[in-house]
């Protein structure tokens, strides 16, 4: 399930992520690096979303360069919403209050790519036939949606406050979930999350954007992951091997090595429980975290 490049660039990913997440403009020259010299694919998707979170005007040339040349379109469809992302951050930082910030970018947002919502449903709608197709490209519109969707998500407002006329986010589960979560602190965004792994009863579509995000949250999912893990140790027998298997996946996405005995002790388990849990403690030991969704 996760993305499988080197424990090194594994651990770079990760910290390409944080960058962008936190808006960290001292690591735009590294992830202009990594942008214009990738070592693999992967690289090129997570440098330039973490540069369209921050708003690094700096980066246009190397998008616009990008655009000019690549061949690569599912690369190109990414960094046309890549691009649009940038400039609607950099251009509502003056802006305060969350609600009118997030306004201003998505109204940016989709004045830089020239779609309306509307046209992001049809693109939702036509990519919902082939997404399962391995190599089809995913439509700008789906990439414009999913910024729209993280726009919310890194604002923490509801699109029902700031949007009059959203996109149908349901359309697409990785849009949706973000949405979803968007009102909800960081707590209760970790919790919720790791209920429905637990539990076994994540929405169709979603699975590895919500290892994702659990990532994302670093050390303070780790912790409520442990809790979570150590209530299922005590009553196995109110959980699915399945809930199990999740939230052992879902620590991949940290590598805390503070969990690593907690994981060692769930290798004797069942063979399948036990499998599971080995890989997860492997990463934990040697405090590897591994990515699940790029340009997300």
């Amino acid at each position: 399930m996760s993305i499988e490049p080197t424990d090194k660039q594994a651990n770079e990913l990760a910290g390409f992520r944080q960058a962008g997440l936190t808006k960290d403009h001292s690591q735009v020259p590294a992830l202009l690096a990594a942008l214009k010299n990738p070592p693999e694919r992967f690289y090129t998707f997570t440098a330039l979303h973490a540069l369209a979170q921050i708003g690094a005007t700096e980066a246009l040339p190397a998008v616009n360069s990008l655009l000019a040349t690549s061949h690569d379109i599912d690369l190109v469809n990414y960094a046309v919403a890549a691009k649009a992302r940038i400039l609607a951050e950099s251009g509502a930082q003056a802006v305060k209050d969350p609600k009118a910030r997030a306004r201003a970018k998505l109204a940016a947002l989709y004045q830089g790519t020239s779609l309306t919502p509307e046209a992001l449903n049809g693109a939702a709608k036509v990519y919902q036939v082939y997404a399962s197709t391995p190599g089809e490209p995913t439509p700008i519109g789906v990439y414009v949606m999913r910024e729209a969707a993280d726009i919310l998500y890194q604002e923490g407002v509801a699109s029902s406050t700031v949007e009059t006329t959203p996109p149908d986010y349901l359309l697409d589960p990785a849009s949706a979930l973000k949405v979803r979560l968007a009102p909800l602190s960081h707590q209760n965004r970790v919790t919720t999350i790791i209920d429905e792994l637990a539990s076994d009863k994540v929405k169709p579509g979603e699975y590895r954007y919500e290892l994702q995000l659990i990532g994302d949250e670093n050390m303070k999912a780790s912790r409520i992951i442990g809790n979570q893990l150590a209530i299922m140790d005590a009553h196995p027998e109110e959980y699915t091997s399945a809930g199990f298997a999740n939230l052992f996946e879902a620590s991949r996405g940290i590598g805390d090595k503070g969990q690593a005995a907690l994981l060692k002790h769930f290798m004797d388990d069942e063979p399948e429980r036990g499998h599971t849990a080995g890989a997860a403690y492997l990463d934990a030991d040697k405090g590897i975290q591994r990515q699940f969704a790029i340009g997300y």
